[in-house]
């Protein structure tokens, strides 16, 4: 993937993370001697070709394979909005951009969005002794992050170790 294309100057450092949605990377760019950091996820909508070939086995033909394919992206889009509505909340990963762009060579979408690159709690706890208050802070701040969301209507349906920075 080339970052390039979309996100103009930004440099693909290396790939942090993947999941059931998509990759992660760690992405620099440099400007006027200062280099600044960033994480971007890489979404692709079908994950595979097995996705594609699923919905042509079920009897769907090219027409309702690319609306379901851009329902989904739609979905994100919505995701996308309301991430934007939670910007600045100390306790939420921030968003910063994001593109969402049809495929050239095929049916489906890519959904590129770059947010605040942070630590996951994973790797910073194997690097990092925590204090019963550091526990205490943590899960205060969770709780405080839930509430956000919860003012919004959002349930979050993937709370995890590997999900917390």
């Amino acid at each position: 993937m080339k970052t390039g294309d979309n996100w103009k100057g930004w440099t693909i450092e290396e790939l942090l993370g993947e999941g059931a949605f998509g990759q992660v990377f760690k992405i620099s760019r440099v400007e006027m001697g200062n280099k600044y950091y960033s994480a971007l996820k890489v979404i692709n909508i079908p994950n595979s070709s097995g996705e594609y070939s699923a919905l042509k086995n079920q009897g769907m033909n090219d027409s309702d394979i690319n609306r379901y394919f851009r329902d989904i992206a739609e979905d994100f889009s919505v995701e996308l909005r309301m991430m934007d509505e939670l910007k600045g909340h100390s306790n939420i990963v921030s968003y910063e951009n994001h593109l969402i762009e049809k495929k050239t060579d095929g049916i489906g979408w890519t959904i590129y969005i770059q947010m605040e690159l942070l630590t996951s709690l994973l790797k910073y706890s194997k690097e990092n002794r925590l204090s019963e208050n550091d526990i205490i802070k943590l899960g205060v701040d969770m709780c405080e992050a839930l509430e956000a969301c919860r003012k919004m209507n959002i349930i979050h349906r993937d709370i995890k170790p590997a999900n917390i920075f």
